[in-house]
């Protein structure tokens, strides 16, 4: 009997097919459940005459974040963040966790910019709370050129 595992064993593992073990690479956001969707519409602040929106999709196991931008600096890379508070008082504390999480937006020859960004370990937005994204020159809120209420539905 001792000697049928073993044998047993090494005959299961020749029948696995082991050639397709190569790591994939997602460049697109999975589709999951769906539990609710926040968006802001992003106005000018400090002078700058920024216009925008941004959609967050809230996936159950990640978060998808479209960002649109436009009548910003051309050719410029901005930062963007989304804080817990509202434009007018707000802490500096993004969410999300780190600076990393967010990439940067980097505008064309005309100020426009888009992009798409997965937070697979999730935001942490709770709907009891308010919370605002903002478009700054650099990571430093105090920096900020555009701000918006970020509201879910």
């Amino acid at each position: 009997m001792r000697k049928f595992i073993p044998v047993a064993l090494l005959l299961a593992l020749a029948a696995c097919d082991l050639s397709d073990t190569d790591p994939e690479t997602i460049t697109e956001p999975n589709e999951f459940p769906l539990l609710r969707t926040w968006s802001a519409a992003i106005a000018a602040t400090n002078g700058s005459s920024i216009a925008g929106t941004l959609e967050v999709r809230d996936e159950t196991v990640q978060y998808v974040a479209q960002l649109a931008v436009a009548n910003a600096p051309a050719s410029t890379e901005l930062e963007w963040r989304i804080f817990p508070g509202t434009c007018a008082s707000s802490d500096d504390d993004e969410a999300g966790g780190s600076n990393q999480a967010y990439a940067p937006l980097t505008t064309d020859a005309s100020g426009s910019a888009s992009l798409t960004r997965v937070f697979s370990a999730g935001l942490g937005l709770d709907p009891g709370q308010t919370y605002n994204v903002r478009i700054m020159t650099d990571d430093e809120i105090e920096d900020t050129i555009a701000c918006g209420l970020l509201q879910h539905s």
